[in-house]
């Protein structure tokens, strides 16, 4: 598993329990690093 895949199995987790616990933009930025 890369890194960029386990920051995104963290984010569906954390989402399933706080929805927009990052902002929108913030999402964006790390989906694009």
């Amino acid at each position: 598993m890369s890194l960029r895949e386990a920051q995104q199995r963290v984010d569906d987790w954390v989402s399933q329990f706080e929805e927009g616990y990052f902002p929108p933009l913030a999402n964006v930025a790390r989906l694009a690093e």
